[in-house]
């Protein structure tokens, strides 16, 4: 404590990354859609009009970037007035990353689920199954762009700066390797009349399973 007293001992600052996403997903953050779509309970939920920006990030971009910034060079290459930082994605320097509420829950409901959705006042997020923490994170709307860092900073290059729409397919991959999630498929074959689509209909709700029948 007493060494970090001394000037130019201790550096702080500040990263706020954008909305997570990849490596399985937080629970907290679009894990849960992503398991609403893949069980099928029902349409997913886009809460106002869903125009709102959501700045994302990958988790990987996001561990490079504080890598660096916690790397010894950055004691001597970030400018004292840099405390607070920001990281999203974005291909160009200065650019916002992100992608809007809509665009996201609606490509999420197409790729995982029955590509249902319904359109709910915001409000009603706050009396939603564990909502009351997500108002914040699911209402925001803002266009934040990466904060730059020197070039002289070690940093391994990000790897998805063309967000989480454009690299929305191995982002489910990855969701399904690690959550362990596998597809589980039925087939029903009997007779007519034997009572195939009851039965296939009960089986579906019971391990929330999309019925399709051959009618």
């Amino acid at each position: 404590i007493l060494r970090s007293a001394r000037k130019g001992r201790l550096r702080t600052c500040v990263v706020c990354p954008g909305l997570l996403y990849g490596q399985g997903e937080d629970d907290e953050g679009l894990h849960r859609i992503m398991r609403a779509a893949w069980e099928v309970s029902g349409p997913l939920t886009i809460y106002g009009p869903g125009t709102n920006h959501l700045p994302t990030v990958h988790v990987d971009d996001a561990a490079s970037y504080i890598a660096a910034v916690a790397s010894a060079e950055a004691m001597t290459a970030l400018p004292d007035s840099k405390q607070y930082l920001v990281v999203t994605d974005g291909t160009v320097p200065g650019e916002p990353g992100g992608v809007e509420q809509g665009a996201l829950v609606r490509a999420v409901a197409g790729k995982l689920g029955s590509g249902e959705v319904t359109v709910l006042p915001s409000e009603e997020l706050l009396f939603a199954r564990g909502g009351s923490g997500q108002v914040d994170r699911w209402t925001l709307g803002a266009k934040l762009a990466t904060t730059p860092l020197p070039a002289t900073l070690p940093r391994a290059p990000p790897q998805y700066t063309a967000g989480i729409m454009a690299h929305l397919d191995a982002v489910l991959q990855q969701w399904r390797q690690v959550r362990g999630v596998t597809p589980l498929r039925v087939v029903l074959a009997g007779p007519p009349m034997a009572g195939k689509s009851v039965a296939g209909a009960r089986v579906a709700a019971a391990y929330r399973l999309r019925h399709i029948s051959a009618k």
